[in-house]
């Protein structure tokens, strides 16, 4: 029981430290580290509904509802801002950086932590999206303004450009 505990208190804090805001510019990092955050969280969820060899419905529903969130949950949040590219890289790195988790299990011939290597691979997953995936794209514009300026001699008018 005390792994669980600290599993599940990992795997809810590691994406939560990802949070930073970018130098270049702003983010939508917050957002997709929420939505990971709950995803995860109803899968540790889901496990420690079946603790101690049970099997139960709730803990089968929060699998399925954790699983499915944390898969495309994300990659839906860069649907919606516009990045159908970065929505597909997202999805990929998450179905590959929890398989990479399973098979890390298996490799090592221990069963019963294929669940957590798919949690291992999925909170990874969170944390590389959300540094090198959620920042906006910065558009450059073009911008002026008007000037004017009292002299001895008169008045100069003006226009500034910033490009």
């Amino acid at each position: 029981m005390l792994v669980r505990t600290l599993l599940a208190i990992l795997i809810v804090l590691v994406p939560a430290g990802a949070i930073a805001e970018s130098a270049a510019g702003t983010t939508y990092r917050d957002r997709t580290l929420l939505v990971d955050s709950a995803g995860l969280a109803l899968l540790v969820a889901g496990n420690l509904a079946q603790g101690n060899g049970r099997e139960t419905d709730a803990g089968y529903a929060l699998y399925t509802a954790g699983g499915l969130v944390a898969l495309f949950g994300t990659p839906y949040v860069h649907l919606a801002k516009g990045e159908p590219e970065r929505a597909v890289y997202s999805l990929g790195t998450r179905a590959g950086l929890a398989t990479a988790g399973m098979l890390i299990a298996i490799a090592a011939d221990r069963d019963e932590y294929i669940g957590y290597g798919v949690v291992g691979g999925l909170a990874l997953a969170s944390v590389v999206d959300a540094i090198w995936r959620a920042d906006e794209p910065q558009t450059l514009r073009t911008a002026w303004v008007p000037t004017a300026m009292a002299t001895r001699e008169g008045v100069q008018v003006g226009a500034a450009w910033a490009w």
